[in-house]
């Protein structure tokens, strides 16, 4: 949160300095596209795991163009579902069998920040970079399945719901072509989250007025 308002600051010291120097414009847009979940880090040894790793995704954003070259950015995005199956079987020394199947449904969206730099290569053609931070929030809905050959163990199946959030970075590429106030843009970002990323293909629309 703190690397968040730090960025908030530069951005409106910068844009009350320039604000008179340059031609600029607010926008608006949205953007939708596909995430894919890193699960590569990831060792189970002779645990059966089963991933869905793509996810639906979409953007909500507002930002500011201060320049040819420079923008700044706010913005909302749902980064899909990451669902995933993973069971597991032991026997113990007397002979009996324990089976659990977990099943798990991870739902990630946050806020952004972040800054764009951006390259005219022609006067409508453009290609930029930019990065930011990302302020998730997480919620893992878990069903646990057990199953015991030996009757004195209970069998069934029990639900639970945690949630988590905290505030990473995020950075990526991407190229604009303008119609007069209407931008296309295609993008390639990657999210970190803790120690796993999130990579996001978008494609999407800025209106500027």
């Amino acid at each position: 949160m703190k690397h968040l308002v730090l960025i908030m600051a530069l951005s409106t010291l910068t844009f009350q300095s320039n604000a008179e120097q340059t031609d600029s414009s607010f926008y608006v847009g949205a953007s939708l596209g596909k995430s894919d979940y890193d699960t590569s880090n990831k060792d189970f040894n002779d645990i059966k795991v089963t991933f869905d790793e793509d996810g639906n995704s979409y953007k909500l954003f507002a930002g500011y163009q201060l320049n040819d070259y420079v923008a700044f950015e706010l913005g909302y995005v749902d980064l899909g579902e990451l669902d995933s199956e993973t069971t597991a079987s032991r026997t113990d020394p007397d002979g009996y069998t324990s089976k659990a199947k977990f099943n798990n449904s991870n739902q990630l969206d946050g806020y952004t920040i972040s800054v764009i730099g951006s390259y005219p290569i022609t006067d409508t053609f453009n290609v930029f970079a930019k990065a930011g931070m990302y302020s998730w929030e997480s919620e893992v809905d878990v069903m646990i399945d057990r199953s015991y050959s030996n009757p004195e163990l209970p069998s069934g199946i029990t639900n639970r719901t945690h949630t988590d959030d905290d505030s990473d970075s995020f950075y990526g590429l991407g190229v604009s072509y303008e119609f007069s106030i209407l931008t296309i843009i295609a993008e390639y970002e990657v999210y970190e989250k803790e120690n796993r990323d999130i990579d996001l293909l978008s494609v999407g629309i800025r209106y500027h007025f």
